[in-house]
């Protein structure tokens, strides 16, 4: 598991795993810990990262305090799983936990307040889901998507928590899968890809927060093909980017706010074969990329960089392709649908 993390000073934070246990990165200082797993990052309002690490089979909780790190509240746990942590309106820290197969039980809902765990059932989700993202959307709330494991149906959970779970609503993804997902203001976009066979086709589902159950398809257009999961964001210009990799090569997009185009597709052998990161940060975290491999080697530090400086080095290696859809070519597509979720 990799993280990369701005906290609220603009320092940048790099947690991965490596063979001699986790390693953390403050800038370029690095300081491995030896015998310990990383099981779940979340940055409270201010930026501060709070950790869930894992040593010896017991799970400790660690936190940034804005200049040294401090031991908080052990969750007591008694079945290994996947962790997730969100913050609820700074208050309170929530943890769940998608434990793992035959385990009695395939959740758990703990939240820190005064430095004591309690715990909380989750009674919306059904049995053998499995959580994908939880985070805190809205201002005061959190958000949790999980994906329905049912044999014949390929769909989305989401559930929303305000002090209790409601609003269970369903998604279905059709041929797609879920590659990323970004909690805007008003809205939730959810971005998918549907394989073909001449390459991937993006889709973003918009979740309005007023109103919900109106969530709308949009089919971006047809792309070559995407590896892992892409990255949206929105830019310091308030322009929603995508930037993928395929094939070694980078790929990045703008898409049309009102129209759900996607226009100035820029294919990139710059740095090939390269991978690249997204960063997790405050709210107001402009949009920042990191490159993690560089003409085909791993860095020890991902390099950080705006979109807007990435957009300026690959414009210069620029690849024109037969196949980019950037303006227009994919118009029998670009039809914009009414989602009517399923309530649970």
């Amino acid at each position: 598991m990799e993280k990369l993390i701005v906290s609220g000073d603009q320092d940048i934070w790099y947690l991965s795993g490596r063979p001699q246990g986790l390693s953390l990165s403050l800038l370029l200082a690095t300081k491995p810990v030896e015998n310990v797993s990383l099981s779940e990052v979340a940055l409270d309002r201010a930026g501060n990262p709070h950790l869930l690490l894992e040593k010896k089979g017991e799970t400790e909780y660690y936190y940034w305090n804005g200049s040294s790190w401090s031991v908080g509240a052990k969750p007591l746990l008694s079945c290994p799983g996947h962790f997730f942590l969100a913050f609820r309106d700074n208050r309170e820290l929530h943890l769940l936990v998608n434990h793992q197969e035959g385990t009695p039980r395939d959740f758990t809902h703990l939240y820190l307040k005064e430095n004591i765990w309690y715990q909380e059932e989750i009674p919306l989700i059904p049995r053998g889901a499995k959580i994908r993202s939880f985070f805190n959307w809205p201002k005061d709330g959190l958000t949790l998507i999980y994906k329905l494991e049912a044999p014949l149906e390929n769909g989305l959970g989401i559930v929303h928590y305000d002090g209790q779970w409601k609003n269970p609503r369903k998604l279905n993804l059709g041929g797609g899968r879920l590659l990323n997902c970004y909690p805007h203001t008003d809205a939730l976009l959810l971005l998918a890809g549907e394989g073909t066979l001449e390459g991937c086709i993006f889709v973003i589902y918009t979740v309005p927060l007023a109103e919900p159950e109106n969530s709308r398809r949009h089919v971006l257009g047809r792309v070559k093909g995407c590896e892992g999961a892409p990255c949206i964001f929105f830019s310091r210009k308030g322009v929603l980017n995508i930037c993928w990799n395929y094939r070694g090569r980078i790929y990045l997009a703008n898409v049309d706010a009102k129209t759900f185009d996607l226009l100035n597709l820029i294919e990139s052998d710059i740095f090939y074969p390269a991978e690249f990161m997204s960063l997790t940060g405050p709210g107001n975290l402009p949009g920042l990329l990191a490159l993690k491999k560089i003409h085909g080697t791993t860095l020890d530090f991902p390099a950080v960089m705006t979109v807007e400086t990435l957009e300026m080095m690959i414009k210069g290696r620029s690849i024109a392709s037969s196949d980019n859809m950037a303006r227009g070519k994919m118009k029998c597509y670009r039809k914009s649908q009414n989602v009517r979720p399923s309530r649970s």
